[in-house]
C-alpha cells in the first residue's frame, strides 16, 4: 500500500509539473512582442517557453522586464529605435531556464541606440566629423581636414564596467548601439549571435550594451558592441559587454568584440580608429571578475592627431557625481588598448591583480593612465607591489603621490604621455618606501622626478628634461 501511494504520488507530482508550463510559444510571423497576434498562444508569460523562428523578427517597446521561462531564437530579436535622451527601449529579459541562440538566430540592436548628434557621448565641439562615444572615445577630425584629438573631437566615456546597461551615442551622422540586458537561470548556449554595434557607416555612432548573467555559458557564438570606422571620417568608440557566469568556469568559446574605429573591409583598422570598449567577465569561483580592453590591432594615433583615443574606467552613474571604486581579480589590456582612469573613479589594485599589457619597453602599444589634469582619476597600490609588462602613463601636469613599495620588473615602464610637456613626479612621502627598476624595466621622466630616497636604479632612466633630483 505504501508504495502504491508513492507511485500515485509521484505521477500526479509529474502531471502538476507539466501543466504549470504552458506549451511552446512560437512566433507566427514578425511583429511586437506585446501583439498577441505575433505569437501562438498569445503575448508570452512567465510560464511560456518562447521560440522565435527563423525569418522572422520580434520587436520589444520600452523598458519593461520581460519574464519567461525559456527562449530559442533561430530568428532575430531587436528592440525599437530610440532617438534622444533619455532612452526608451531595450531589450530587458529574465530568462528562468535556458537561453538558446542556434547559428543564424541573432538578438540585433545594432544602430539602435542614441541617433546622431545625440548620446552622452557625442561631443558637441568644433570638429563636425567625429565618432560617438561609450566604453571607448572615438575619433574625428575637422572640416578643413585637421586631425582633432580624442579629447578635442569626441565626448566622455560613460557607464559601468561590470553592470553595462546604457545605449550607445551617435557620432556626427550614424547611430549608436542598443542595449541587451539578459538574466537567465539556467544555460545560455550561444551559437547565433547577439549584436549592439554602432552604425556601420560614416561618422559613426559607439557600441552599446550587452549584459549577461547566467548560470552557465556554452557556444562558439559572438557577443559584440564595436563601433566602426568605414569611410574617411572618424571612428566610433568599443561599447560595454559584461558576462556573469554564476554556476560555471567557463564562457565556452564565446568571442567577445569591444573594437573601436573597426573596419570590415580589412579587419582591423579604419583611416581613424576610435579607442576600445570594455569586456568584463567574471565565473562562479571569481572574487572581482576579469576586466579586457583589445582594440583587435587597431593603433588610435593611426590617421594623425594630438593625442589616442582612450577606453574609459567610468564612476557607474556618470550623471551622480559618486566615487566607483573598481578591484579586479585581472586586468588584460592588448592590441592597441589604453585604459584611462576617469572622473570619480579609483582603480584599486590592493589584491594585488594580474595586470598585462602587450609590448615592449621600447615599443609600448597598450597601456593604463591615470591622473588627468581636472579629471581626479585615482590609482590604490597594496603596501608593496612589482610591476611586469605593464605600462604606466601619467596624462598632464599635476602631481601624482603613491606611499607603496612599488617595483617596476621585466618588461615594466612608468611614463608620461608623449603630446604634452608634462612632467612625472614620484613623491616618496614615506621614507620606508622605496622605489626599485629592474635591468629590463623602463623609467621615461619628463622635467622631473623627486624623490625623498634615491632610488636604486637597475634599470634605465631616460632623461627627457631636467633629469633626476634628490
Amino acid at each position: 500500500m505504501n508504495r502504491l501511494k508513492q507511485t500515485v504520488l509521484l505521477i500526479l507530482g509529474f502531471l502538476l509539473v507539466e501543466t504549470t508550463h504552458a506549451a511552446v510559444n512560437t512566433t507566427t510571423g514578425s511583429g511586437n512582442w506585446t501583439n498577441a497576434a505575433t505569437w501562438s498562444d498569445g503575448i508570452p508569460s512567465s510560464d511560456d517557453d518562447v521560440y522565435i523562428q527563423s525569418g522572422h523578427t520580434v520587436t520589444i517597446n520600452g523598458l519593461a522586464t520581460n519574464q519567461i521561462n525559456s527562449l530559442s531564437i533561430t530568428g532575430t530579436l531587436t528592440h525599437a529605435d530610440n532617438s534622444t535622451e533619455p532612452a526608451q527601449h531595450k531589450i530587458i529579459l529574465k530568462i528562468e531556464g535556458n537561453l538558446t541562440i542556434v547559428a543564424g538566430g541573432k538578438i540585433d540592436v545594432q544602430g539602435l541606440g542614441y541617433d546622431a548628434g545625440n548620446g552622452p557621448g557625442y561631443h558637441t565641439g568644433t570638429a563636425s566629423m567625429k565618432g560617438g562615444a561609450y566604453g571607448g572615445e572615438g575619433r574625428g577630425y575637422n572640416d578643413n581636414d585637421e586631425h582633432i584629438s580624442a579629447q578635442l573631437s569626441t565626448g566622455n566615456t560613460y557607464g559601468s564596467v561590470k553592470t553595462p546597461t546604457y545605449l550607445g551615442s551617435g557620432g556626427s551622422v550614424s547611430s549608436g548601439g542598443g542595449a541587451v540586458i539578459l538574466n537567465v537561470g539556467g544555460q545560455t548556449s550561444l551559437d547565433g549571435s547577439i549584436i549592439a554595434d554602432g552604425v556601420a557607416g560614416n561618422r559613426p555612432g559607439s557600441g552599446g550594451s550587452i549584459y549577461l548573467t547566467t548560470g552557465t555559458l556554452i557556444g562558439s557564438g559572438t557577443n559584440s558592441v564595436k563601433g566602426y570606422c568605414t569611410g574617411s571620417t572618424g571612428g566610433g568608440g568599443g561599447g560595454r559587454i559584461a558576462v556573469i557566469v554564476t554556476n560555471g568556469m567557463s564562457t565556452g568559446n564565446v568571442t567577445m568584440q569591444a573594437w573601436g574605429g573597426y573596419n570590415p573591409a580589412t579587419d582591423v583598422e579604419g583611416p581613424y580608429p576610435a579607442a576600445a570598449g570594455t569586456v568584463f567577465i567574471k565565473n562562479m569561483n571569481d572574487s572581482y571578475g576579469r576586466l579586457i580592453v583589445d582594440n583587435h590591432g587597431s593603433d588610435t594615433t593611426r590617421g594623425g592627431g594630438y593625442s589616442r583615443s582612450y577606453t574609459g574606467l567610468d564612476d557607474d552613474d556618470y550623471s551622480d557625481g559618486v566615487v566607483t571604486t573598481n578591484m579586479f581579480d585581472a586586468i588584460i589590456v592588448t592590441n592597441y588598448g589604453l585604459l584611462f582612469i576617469d572622473t570619480n573613479c579609483v582603480l584599486d589594485l590592493s589584491n594585488n591583480p594580474q595586470i598585462v599589457c602587450d609590448g615592449t619597453t621600447n615599443n609600448p602599444t597598450a597601456g593604463i593612465l591615470f591622473a588627468a589634469p581636472g579629471k581626479g582619476g585615482q590609482i590604490l597600490f597594496p603596501a608593496s607591489i612589482t610591476l611586469t609588462n605593464v605600462m604606466l602613463w601619467q596624462v598632464g601636469t599635476n602631481q601624482t603621490t603613491w606611499t607603496t613599495d612599488l617595483t617596476l620588473g621585466d618588461g615594466a615602464v612608468l611614463s608620461h604621455e608623449g603630446h604634452v610637456t608634462s612632467f612625472t613626479r614620484m613623491h616618496n612621502r614615506d621614507q620606508r618606501r622605496s622605489h626599485h627598476w629592474h635591468e629590463r624595466s623602463d623609467l621615461r621622466v619628463g622635467e622631473w622626478l623627486r624623490c625623498r630616497r634615491r632610488p636604486r636604479l637597475r634599470g634605465r632612466l631616460e632623461h627627457i628634461g631636467r633629469g633626476l633630483r634628490r
